[in-house]
């Protein structure tokens, strides 16, 4: 894991705080899915993999073995029917991790992926190749070939499937990765929350959002601008003041802050108030987004950084 001086840790976060996306979220869940006729092992859980990976391989019975990859990141806090902006995932490469033919070399072969939205529920504790759950191949995303055995696929347009992923959420259970053509011998190799040597090397899909939908009473859609609060001082220690950039004297609305792995830590609710104090209590050192939500939907948000 890297280290930093405080003072450089604390610019990060100010950098952060002017140009962060609106959530920057690892996999809560991450998986393989696989098999080999020598075997028969598609009823085994493989939920610790230490690879998010796509590959295809002889066994040591002259039949196949083969993988696929799951992962899901947690995007409860977005409300159904909000505008997805921009989505970007990025994947790191592991390199040769040993074990097996793909292992041992890393990505390799025509390994070209599909990155599929999930569409039935699945635990990483659990989840076998026989019970793998089920996709959908609307808005899939297609990755090349890789050009070295250990390379990263960064900035992964996954904008569509993400909105998908926000509007149905009942059908949407994050990303499964699937070779083009699952034949003997190649694989696409990252690294899984399992596995990587630092956190640094997690999966990271980077959201910003646009303007939310909402329905107007003659259900035609229409959007509405997302203001930003005030907050002061910022950073802060103990305590600062939001002062909402809504009028809420009328409105049932409440206050959602997340961390920076995109987790709620706190809930208020703030309606009819037209500002309130956060108290740091157990929030530890770090930056934060928080959103202001009524029943139109997201209506305002803000960055709030606690030294």
């Amino acid at each position: 894991m890297k280290k930093f001086s405080a003072i450089t840790s604390f610019l990060l976060l100010l950098a952060t705080l002017a140009n962060a996306q609106d959530y920057v979220l690892t996999p809560f869940q991450d998986a393989s899915v696989g098999y080999s006729t020598g075997t028969n092992d598609v009823n085994t859980n493989y939920g610790h993999d230490q690879l998010f990976a796509a590959f295809s391989q002889p066994d040591g019975s002259g039949g196949v073995n083969a993988g696929r990859g799951l992962m899901q990141f947690d995007l409860s806090m977005i409300p159904p029917g909000t505008v997805i902006a921009d989505a970007r995932l990025d994947l790191f490469g592991s390199g040769a991790v040993g074990g097996s033919q793909i292992g041992n070399i890393g990505s390799t072969g025509h390994n070209a992926c599909f990155l599929e939205r999930i569409t039935s529920p699945w635990t990483d504790s659990t989840v076998t190749f026989n019970t793998q759950p089920s996709v959908t191949h609307i808005n899939r995303v297609y990755l090349p070939h890789s050009t070295s055995v250990d390379e990263n696929y960064l900035h992964i347009n996954v904008t569509a499937m993400v909105q998908n992923m926000v509007n149905h959420p009942n059908k949407s259970y994050g990303f499964r990765l699937k070779l083009r053509k699952e034949v003997p011998t190649k694989g696409l190799l990252f690294w899984s929350t399992n596995g990587a040597p630092s956190s640094d090397q997690y999966a990271t899909l980077k959201i910003t959002l646009g303007q939310p939908k909402l329905q107007s009473v003659s259900n035609e859609v229409v959007s509405t601008p997302r203001l930003n609060s005030n907050i002061a001082p910022n950073p802060f220690h103990d305590n600062a003041q939001i002062n909402f950039a809504n009028d809420l004297s009328n409105s049932k609305a409440e206050l959602r802050i997340y961390n920076l792995f995109g987790q709620i830590v706190r809930t208020m609710d703030v309606s009819g108030k037209a500002s309130i104090v956060i108290e740091r209590n157990n929030l530890a050192q770090g930056l934060y987004h928080f959103v202001v939500i009524s029943n139109q939907g997201i209506i305002e948000s803000g960055k709030f950084i606690i030294e």
